[in-house]
């Protein structure tokens, strides 16, 4: 029983991967549509990427604020 606990997250996992394959196949499989859908497409893209920038910017920040008062608690 114990033995199972261990592998089944790994199982699982690897499931999910497999299973995740297929969609993204299926899915850059489909049609992207007309000019306009390739146009709103790419603004979407471009604010996501906007989105993400902006928001690893903040966690950076955070994450430098965090370090430098767990160290200063620390010490």
């Amino acid at each position: 029983m114990e033995s199972m606990m261990i592998y089944m997250p790994i199982v699982m996992a690897l499931v999910g991967l497999a299973y995740m394959m297929v969609k993204k196949s299926w899915v850059m499989k489909q049609d992207a549509g007309d000019g306009k859908m390739k146009e709103i497409s790419d603004h979407i893209y471009e604010g996501a990427l906007a989105f993400l920038k902006a928001e690893y910017r903040l966690l950076t920040l955070f994450v430098i604020g965090v370090s430098i008062l767990l160290f200063i608690v620390s010490t």
